[in-house]
């Protein structure tokens, strides 16, 4: 279906726009456990979890982007507007989607040890979604 076909830019804006989205989305469901903390945990918990969403990012997450623009810009010019992931990726993302929610519901695992793991996470997703944004605005740019 021709329909759903799109350019490469749209690729690039929908991983933009989502990984964004789910990265602040990560930091909002965090938010609402830190309301049951002091201010110093509060403090603690957010510069953990900064510090390790920056690292994760640095190390893990930025590569991930940089490979997927590369994997975008060998796909043919217009494609399935699902192509903006690979297939890898989707089976991580839900797996890591289930896993979020089996230790949330389960209660296994406290607060205070959840938090720092949804802002390392979001920290981690929306500062790596810059470098698709750095992508988009060239491609709009040096489009002509």
């Amino acid at each position: 279906m021709n329909f759903f076909k799109v350019s490469h830019t749209v690729h690039v804006a929908l991983s933009a726009f989502l990984w964004s989205f789910f990265g602040l989305d990560m930091n909002y469901v965090a938010s609402k456990w830190l309301v049951y903390f002091s201010n110093d945990v509060k403090i603690r918990l957010i510069i953990i979890g900064v510090l390790l969403g920056l690292s994760m990012a640095i190390f893990l997450f930025n590569k991930l982007v940089k490979k997927n623009i590369i994997r975008i810009k060998n796909l043919p010019e217009r494609s399935n507007i699902l192509y903006f992931q690979s297939l890898k990726s989707y089976i991580l993302i839900a797996f890591m989607i289930g896993l979020g929610i089996t230790i949330r519901k389960s209660g296994l695992v406290p607060d205070y040890i959840l938090c720092p793991m949804y802002i390392t996470i979001g920290v981690a997703l929306f500062t790596s979604s810059f470098i698709y944004y750095k992508e988009l605005v060239t491609r709009i740019i040096f489009s002509n």
